[in-house]
């Protein structure tokens, strides 16, 4: 059984003000758990689960700290409307700089509120093998529950990074082609992808930022069908069919 305080303490994971207070995040389920313990083990604090799923595992590390408690206790401390059978409670990563000059690839979400999105994001950028994902401070952050529960274990995959956007200048020093998207910006079709590019990708209601719209390279549009009734794609759609043409 898990103690009312430390109940109390999971619960709370779910704002990032406690998350930031406490040092920690949640990951549930198993998918993402294994993710987790084969890609970051070094961020388990402790892992919460039913004795079954402990019986199942064959070799898990011995430094990670495992817990096993009955399954309403896991209803408690789950952010989901079904409880899994395993939770890990992690460290949030320690910041660490971008080393721009390493990228060849990478994903700027410029105020990119939904966590859904940004978990789609950073699934696409685990399937392409972008070299980083990084936000502004006003995206989803990157720990929230509902942002981890999307990425279906691929958080522990690839890099993230959070900075303010006026620190993007450091891409185009180093070489980064700044791509963004326009309605009335050049064709996908006919444009020819970069040796090395960072992609932003705007809000979800607003688009990109001006302020990033005037430092970017090249504005790429994505042209749809004449009678389309549509007046966007979704930002993950987007950022999918962008990072598929940069990668192929």
């Amino acid at each position: 059984m898990i103690s009312k305080a430390r109940l109390k303490i999971l619960q709370s994971l779910k704002l990032k003000k406690f998350r930031q207070k406490y040092d920690l995040f949640i990951v549930e389920g198993q998918k993402s758990v294994n993710s987790l313990i084969e890609r970051r083990p070094e961020l388990i604090e402790t892992i919460y689960c039913t004795d079954e799923w402990a019986a199942e595992q064959s070799a898990l590390p011995t430094s990670i700290s495992i817990q096993t408690t009955d399954s309403a206790s896991l209803k408690k401390a789950s952010q989901l409307k079904t409880a899994p059978p395993v939770i890990a409670i992690c460290h949030l990563p320690k910041t660490t700089p971008i080393e721009w000059t390493a990228i060849q690839t990478a994903i700027y979400l410029d105020d990119v509120q939904d966590p859904g999105n940004v978990g789609t994001i950073i699934r696409i950028a685990d399937w392409y093998g972008v070299d980083a994902i990084i936000r502004s401070l006003d995206s989803a952050d990157f720990y929230s529950p509902k942002v981890i529960q999307s990425t279906m274990g691929s958080f522990a995959k690839v890099p993230l990074y959070a900075i303010d956007k006026n620190e993007l200048h450091h891409a185009k020093s180093a070489g980064l082609t700044i791509i963004s998207t326009q309605l009335d910006g050049s064709s996908l079709k006919e444009a020819i992808p970069p040796q090395r590019a960072i992609l932003i990708m705007g809000n979800e209601g607003n688009g990109t930022s001006p302020s990033l719209q005037a430092i970017a390279d090249s504005q790429i549009a994505i042209s749809g069908a004449a009678d389309r009734i549509a007046e966007s794609l979704n930002v993950a759609v987007t950022t999918g069919i962008l990072v598929h043409w940069l990668k192929n």
